[in-house]
């Protein structure tokens, strides 16, 4: 995993655990990630720097809005305007790694999680 994508899913990871919703955002996760596999042309899209962020930025509303939490989706919006959509996947791969990471702390000494950089 590189340290864009560790660093992206460290910071939705931290989102979903202090709003308590990791579950709901897990499972948004998981569709995203299919929905992303599934159709390259939205990855050729939103990875496109002739397109402008504002178009992008409506796509990704007119597509997901309703579908996944606010939270995910300005997370989503955040990632392509920062010209992060190529690493898209790996970075919504990575919260699932976090995850582990958090659960494996806990099961050691039940008290503490760690950042593990």
């Amino acid at each position: 995993m590189s340290k864009l994508a560790r660093r992206y899913s460290i910071a939705l990871y931290e989102l979903a655990e202090e709003e308590n919703k990791f579950a709901e955002y897990r499972e948004e996760i998981k569709s995203l990630i299919e929905v992303w596999e599934e159709n390259p042309e939205l990855r050729d899209f939103l990875s496109n720097q002739l397109a402008s962020k504002e178009i992008k930025n409506e796509f990704i509303d007119s597509v997901f809005r309703g579908k996944v939490s606010d939270n995910v989706l300005n997370f989503l919006k955040i990632i392509v305007d920062k010209g992060r959509a190529a690493y898209l996947e790996e970075i919504l791969k990575a919260l699932d790694e976090e995850e582990k990471v958090y659960f494996l702390s806990v099961g050691c000494d039940g008290f503490f999680t760690y950042e593990i950089l």
